[in-house]
This record gives structure tokens, C-alpha cells and sequence, in this order.
């Protein structure tokens, strides 16, 4: 951000629309002031530091001193306020405008050209959340007036009680967004603890939902009915196998039976033909037997003459006695023979009968144990049904669990994460207050003896973090010098050095500022007068410090002040003059200054 050029208008003592232009450039200024409307006040008044409380309003709406509002706009005129500034950033040039009566702020970019058609739509920086400016400035209010416009009239940075030092301190270093962020960690901590809290109830009630579907006993009962059902079905199996197998043997048993019997039957058969042979040739016997039984009677049976039997008629009588004997006896024996016989077949149809009940038994045993693998085959489990909707639920609820569990070490582990960084944080803010703090030392050291303070020292401590973890606020300034054994507190050091380390102090603390903020080097310095209570040696310190300082940063450096100071090392000198039509820059008191043109109205 390069500062081309100022302009004001009826602003506090600037009636008229006037222009101050920044030089191109590093190097040490001079603004002095001469006021013409009242001889008596010398430089006194006539608008130096006005310059700068414009720039100021202009972007922050209030004064160094903290005007607002009316009280910047010059008395007595007619209208509202006006301050401009022409710069250039990245090689495209703005120009920023504030106006009281009526109030605004805006931006516009444009081409250093001279039509309007240079110009590009303005952006209003009142409703711009993203607000461009400030955060290419990247300085507070505070801050702006600790490094930028460093008024010696206010109080200065050891001039500050304690508790604001720190808070500087903290606002330039952004300490306060490490606090803020270990407080965000803290309350994010809490609010997790809740969470896990509610997580682990949660897990809880599932483990009871758990514990209370397995109390309930559907799926013990449903195993315990599924294995007895099984035990009732290797039973049968067993017994059908069994009973098959006793079948199987009746069967057999029976078959071989009935073919003993038939065969027993067909002997039978057999020995009824002999024995008809058998009757057939007794008869015969008998036949001859009574034939020759005739011829023995010694009469005819014809003619009834007697015969007279002879031995030979003896002898055929005598074999057929004997014929009809052996045949009866060989009958009687065969008669004996049938008679075992059939008492054997009636044995043997007892036992066929006995086999066919065997059988016929068997087989109704294995037609009840078909029966009962039907009726056992059509049963259910009585209890598979709420055993299948216990174990759907208790998968659901183990899902649930699983589910709660893994929330729950994630929770746990982001709780672990937060509570680490409530103190992580603030570990991080102490360790950049003591870097801080050193390179602060560091510089205000180094200006200490820039400006003659040889073997003198400021050595600065801040914030502590307590046992409990709080942080006790503050900002201790120590002096070391020749004349003092020990470090002596600032607020008790009253000596004619008092100034020069009021200016080390504030130099090192804009250092510090500029490098950590990363303020652009074309913003420049204004010290306003500084070189109140200084000696003439003094005064030539603080310039050839400045001076140095502006070469050594490349940056502009504006000493303010109502002394003329014959220095011969400034890189310019600009005069405001103050008359009765009020404040104007050397050599200007119209509108045809140089700089950008006046904004489109």
C-alpha cells in the first residue's frame, strides 16, 4: 500500500478542500506548522497533527484522540466532512473515501486516466464483511496508534498501566485468539464429555436390552425343543431300522415256514396216494383171502358139493393170509407214518401261523413308526418364531451396540484431543510470549543505545499461567542502568532519561508489530511531537535514530513537530500554514492540488 496523497475537506481545521501529498520514497520528513491567524501560538495549531488525525478518521472513524462524527467537521461551515486518500496497491490504484453528513466509506478502483470512464464501481466498505482495506492494513485501532501515528502527547507504550501493555502485547502478537481457542477447546472438551456421556448411556441401555433378551429364554427353548425333536428323530430312526430289520426276519421266517409247510402238505399228498395203493392192493389180498377161504370151507359155494381141500390149496390160503397181513401191517405202519405227518403240519401250521402274527405285528409296528415319522415330520418348533424375532432383535441391538461402541471410542478419542489442546493451546501462547518478549527486548534494546542510552537495558516479562490453569494478566517493565545495582520497575524510574526510553520502548514495540503483523513498509511513521522533554543532544539522537531507522526499513518516517529543527539530514520539509480561511498545505490554498482527481460526485 504505496500513500500517494491526501486530501481533506472541512475537516477540523482544513475548510477547504487541500491536498497533502506524500513524497515518493523512503527517507526522515518534516512537517512543521506556522500559524498565521494567531502570531502569538507560533507552529501551535495550525493543523499538523490534523494530517494525521484524517488519515486516522478515515480509517478507523474516529481521531487519535477519539473524535467521531460532528466533532471532526470544521466550525462554522455548512456540509459534512470529507477526507480522501489516493494509493496504490499491486499495481492498481484506489482511492478511499469517508464523508460525514452523509456517512460513508467506500472504495474505488480506477486508472490513473482522466475520464470517468476510468473509474469502476465503488465497493461500500460499511456493509463489505471482507472489508479490503483493513485487511491489507492488518492493524487495529490500538495497534495503528502504537506503530503508525505515535503521538507523544498520549500515553506511550511504557506509559500504559500494566494490564493495557499486556493487552497490546497480546493484540499484536494475537495472543488472545490462543486464550480463545484453548476456550473453544474447553468447551468443545465439555461438550464432548456430554457426548460420550450420552453414548455411554446409550451403550448401557443396549447392554440391558441385551441382557434382558437373553433373560427372556425363546432361543434356549427353541434349541431345547429342536434337540429333543432330534433326539425324537434318531429314536425313531433307530427303532424304525430296528422294527425293519425284525420285519425283514418275520418275513423270512415266515416264508420258510409256509415252504416247509407245502412241503410238508405235498408229503402228505404223497403218503394219501400210497395209502390208496396200499388199500387197493389189501383189498386185492383180501380178495384172494376170500377166494381161498372158500376153497378151504370144503363146499362149494356154487354147486354146495363138499371139496376135499388139498395142500396145496393150504398152501395158496396160507400165503394169501400172509400177503393180506404184511399189506395191513405195511398200512397200519404207513397210517402211523401219516398221522406223525400231520401232527407235524399241524405243528407246523402253528408255527406258520405264529410267523405270519410276527410278521403281521412287525409290519404295524413299522406302519405306527411311519405313522408317528409323519406326525413328527409335520410338527413345528413352538418356539422359533419369537426365537427368529429375538435373534433379529438382538442383532439389530448388537448392531446398535457395535455402532455405539465405535461413536464411543471416537468420541472418547475427540474428547482426549480437545481436552489435550486446553492446555496445547495456551502452551503455544506462552511459548510466542516468550519469543515475543525477547524479540521485543531485542529491539528495544538495540534503540536504546541509537539513541544514546549506552549500558542501559529494558527487560519485560507478561502473563503467567497459574496452578489451576488460569492466567494471571499483566506486563512488568524492569530498567537496567550504570547508576543502579539492580533492575529498578519503569513506574519507579523518574530520571532525564525517562523520554528516550519512553521512545526505545514504543520503536521496538512498533518493530515488533510491523514484522509480526506484517505491515506493508510503504505505510509510513509519524511521530508527533516527540522531542517534548528531550535535550538538544537528545533531539539529535532521536533524528539520526529515525533517520537511520526510515533507511534502514526503506520506509517514510514524519517527524511532527512545533520546533523548528534545524537538522540537516531531513529528506523534506513540508509546512502547514494556517490563516483565517483555515488550514492549507505549503504553497496550496485552492483545490488544484496535485494527486489523483476529485471522485465523481
Amino acid at each position: 500500500m504505496r500513500l500517494i496523497s491526501l486530501r481533506l475537506e472541512n475537516f477540523k481545521s482544513f475548510r477547504k478542500l487541500t491536498t497533502f501529498t506524500f513524497p515518493e520514497g523512503a527517507g526522515l520528513f518534516f512537517l512543521r506548522g506556522e500559524n498565521r491567524e494567531e502570531l502569538r501560538l507560533d507552529a501551535n495549531g495550525a493543523g499538523k497533527s490534523t494530517i494525521w488525525d484524517a488519515l486516522t478518521w478515515l480509517f478507523y472513524e474516529k481521531t487519535v484522540r477519539g473524535l467521531r462524527a460532528g466533532d471532526v467537521c470544521s466550525w462554522g461551515v455548512k456540509g459534512g466532512a470529507r477526507v480522501e486518500l489516493d494509493f496504490e496497491a499491486e499495481g492498481i490504484y484506489y482511492t478511499l473515501t469517508r464523508t460525514w453528513r452523509p456517512n460513508s466509506w467506500k472504495l474505488w478502483s480506477h486508472y490513473e486516466g482522466i475520464t470517468d470512464s476510468d473509474w469502476k464501481p465503488d465497493t461500500d466498505l460499511v456493509k463489505d464483511p471482507d472489508n479490503p482495506v483493513l485487511a491489507d492494513l492488518r492493524l487495529t485501532y490500538d495497534v495503528w496508534l502504537n506503530c503508525v501515528v505515535i503521538a507523544a502527547a498520549e500515553p506511550m507504550f511504557l506509559d500504559l498501566k500494566a494490564e493495557a501493555k499486556a493487552q497490546l502485547f497480546s493484540s499484536i502478537l494475537n495472543l488472545d485468539r490462543w486464550l480463545d481457542l484453548s476456550a473453544k477447546a474447553s468447551k468443545r472438551a465439555a461438550e464432548q464429555d456430554r457426548v460420550t456421556r450420552g453414548l455411554e448411556s446409550d451403550l448401557a441401555r443396549l447392554e440391558g436390552q441385551l441382557k434382558q433378551l437373553e433373560d427372556r429364554g425363546d432361543a434356549d427353548r427353541a434349541a431345547e425343543w429342536e434337540k429333543r425333536y432330534k433326539e425324537l428323530k434318531q429314536d425313531l430312526i433307530e427303532r424304525y431300522e430296528e422294527a425293519d430289520v425284525r420285519e425283514h426276519h418275520a418275513n423270512v421266517v415266515q416264508r420258510e415256514q409256509e415252504r416247509i409247510l407245502q412241503d410238508m402238505n405235498a408229503d402228505y399228498k404223497r403218503m394219501q396216494e400210497v395209502q390208496r395203493d396200499a388199500q387197493e392192493k389189501l383189498a386185492l389180498a383180501r380178495a384172494e383171502l376170500k377166494q381161498a377161504s372158500v376153497i378151504l370151507n370144503d363146499t362149494c359155494p356154487t354147486c354146495g358139493q363138499e371139496i376135499h381141500a388139498t395142500d396145496e390149496m393150504r398152501a395158496v390160503l396160507k400165503e394169501a393170509k400172509a400177503k393180506e397181513n404184511e399189506v395191513i401191517r405195511a398200512l397200519d405202519a404207513h397210517h402211523r407214518g401219516m398221522d406223525d405227518l400231520l401232527g407235524q403240519i399241524h405243528r407246523q401250521e402253528s408255527k406258520v401261523s405264529d410267523a405270519r402274527l410276527e410278521h403281521s405285528q412287525a409290519e404295524r409296528v413299522i406302519d405306527r413308526l411311519a405313522d408317528e415319522a409323519d406326525r413328527l415330520q409335520k410338527d413345528t418348533n413352538p418356539y422359533s418364531e419369537a426365537a427368529e424375532r429375538q435373534a433379529d432383535q438382538r442383532r439389530q441391538v448388537e448392531r446398535q451396540r457395535s455402532r455405539a461402541l465405535d461413536e464411543l471410542e471416537d468420541s472418547e478419542s475427540l474428547q482426549r484431543r480437545y481436552a489435550y489442546w486446553v492446555t496445547g493451546f495456551k502452551e503455544i501462547r506462552l511459548a510466542q510470549i516468550a519469543e515475543g518478549l525477547q524479540e521485543l527486548e531485542i529491539e528495544v534494546n538495540s534503540r536504546c543505545v541509537e539513541l544514546g542510552l549506552v549500558g542501559w537495558a529494558l527487560r519485560f516479562s507478561v502473563d503467567k499461567e497459574t496452578k489451576k490453569g488460569t492466567v494471571t494478566r499483566g506486563f512488568s517493565v524492569m530498567v537496567e542502568s550504570p547508576s543502579n545495582e539492580g533492575p529498578v520497575p519503569w513506574e519507579a524510574w523518574s530520571g532525564g532519561e525517562t523520554q528516550r526510553l519512553r521512545q526505545a520502548g514504543q520503536m521496538g514495540l512498533a518493530d515488533l508489530a510491523r514484522s509480526r503483523l506484517g505491515v506493508p513498509r510503504e505505510v509510513p511513521e509519524i511521530w508527533d511531537e516527540p522531542t517534548q522533554g528531550l535535550s538538544a543532544q537528545g533531539v539529535t539522537d532521536l533524528l539520526d535514530c529515525l533517520a537511520a531507522r526510515a533507511i534502514a526499513e526503506g520506509r517514510q518516517i514524519w517527524v511532527v513537530d512545533h520546533h523548528s529543527l534545524g537538522y540537516g539530514s531531513f529528506d523534506g520539509v513540508t509546512t502547514i500554514y494556517k490563516t483565517g480561511e483555515g488550514s492549507f498545505v505549503e504553497g496550496l490554498a485552492s483545490g488544484d492540488e496535485p494527486g489523483l482527481k476529485w471522485l465523481p460526485q
